[in-house]
């Protein structure tokens, strides 16, 4: 196994601070083969909330990487170090961090996705440990790619085939299936287990996902992150309120008064001057239309990400941080909100 993340470490330890292309280019490597193994490779970057059509698109790559350094290693540093003093090594925890990252961005950046892919896994190989169901794969290799079979003939159904069939069966709590949890999965397996009879020889999860998540949404049933930042203008607007109320400023320099103040904390905190200068665009954006209600104001996380150019999960983290920032003003704090 690879020594550059704890010759990274060790240098850290040591008090100095390099950042090399080398330990990017490691992150990199073990990404891919995360993404590899969990057959994301060859689906788009929005699984993971980037933008970008392929990961061979270097923004899509190099934002993936970054955020993932971040959160696997600079995040971790104080543990990483102790680890480092102990044992010599942590090539191998940061291995591990890095696969609970791409686990956890997907589960962030698609919540209802992620949560029916489990559902739709769980379900399908509790048939398989019954005899019902033959899987082309080992139960820990089990990934998007993988057929399952009720018998070994025959094509695996194409997603519409499998929505029609699904919704032919009936699933009679379809919004389970936005959570992971076993009543999701037994309610699903019974539904798995009639689709023989429906005419469906076989499918593989990927295609599964697919056609429930359809179904999800043809019942109302969405991403929570599309209406995200509409929530956050709501939240500003009681904010404003909040400080009107308190007496925190004159009523018509009220909003001028909270961005300013807001943007005077994102100056002073340790991120950052690409990070900054996002963070006061969003602010600016929001501004524009928050005095009058604009409903240009309360744009979806996709369409945020789409304008700023940057990955749904980054927006969606910039609203949460944002929206910390501006409540802990209000209360009469300041700094940054994550400390």
């Amino acid at each position: 196994m690879t020594t550059v993340f704890t010759e990274h470490i060790a240098a850290l330890s040591s008090g100095a601070d390099p950042i090399s292309d080398q330990v990017m280019d490691q992150v990199k490597i073990e990404l891919r083969k995360v993404l590899r193994a969990r057959g994301l490779l060859e689906q788009s970057p929005t699984i993971l909330g980037y933008l970008g059509a392929s990961w061979n698109d270097s923004g899509a790559i190099d934002d993936l990487v970054s955020d993932c350094y971040v959160r696997a290693i600079a995040k971790k540093l104080p543990g990483l170090k102790r680890c480092f003093a102990q044992s010599g090594s942590i090539d191998g925890i940061v291995v591990r961090n890095i696969k609970n990252f791409v686990w956890e961005q997907q589960k962030r950046a698609n919540p209802v996705g992620h949560a029916v892919f489990q559902n739709s896994k769980q379900a399908a190989m509790a048939l398989v440990e019954n005899g019902q169901l033959i899987c082309s794969s080992p139960a820990s290799k089990v990934v998007g790619e993988t057929e399952f079979r009720f018998e070994q003939a025959g094509s695996p159904a194409t997603v519409e085939e499998l929505k029609t069939a699904i919704d032919q069966a009936g699933i009679s709590e379809i919004e389970q299936l936005a959570k992971v949890g076993e009543s999701a999965q037994t309610q699903l397996a019974e539904v798995l287990a009639s689709l023989s009879a429906l005419g469906i020889s076989g499918f593989n999860l990927k295609s599964l996902k697919d056609a429930l998540l359809l179904l999800c949404k043809q019942s109302g049933i969405e991403d929570s992150h599309s209406r995200a930042f509409s929530d956050f203008h709501d939240e500003f607007a009681e904010n404003v309120r909040t400080a009107d109320q308190q007496g925190g400023y004159e009523q018509e320099e009220s909003l001028r008064g909270l961005f300013d103040s807001a943007k005077r904390e994102i100056d002073s905190l340790p991120r950052s001057e690409q990070v900054k200068k996002r963070l006061k665009r969003l602010l600016d954006h929001f501004q524009t239309g928050a005095d009058a209600d604009d409903q240009n104001a309360k744009q979806t996380v996709d369409d945020l990400a789409a304008k700023f150019e940057v990955g749904r999960s980054t927006i969606h983290e910039d609203r949460v941080f944002l929206g910390k920032l501006v409540e802990r003003y209000v209360r009469g704090g300041n700094g940054d909100p994550n400390a």
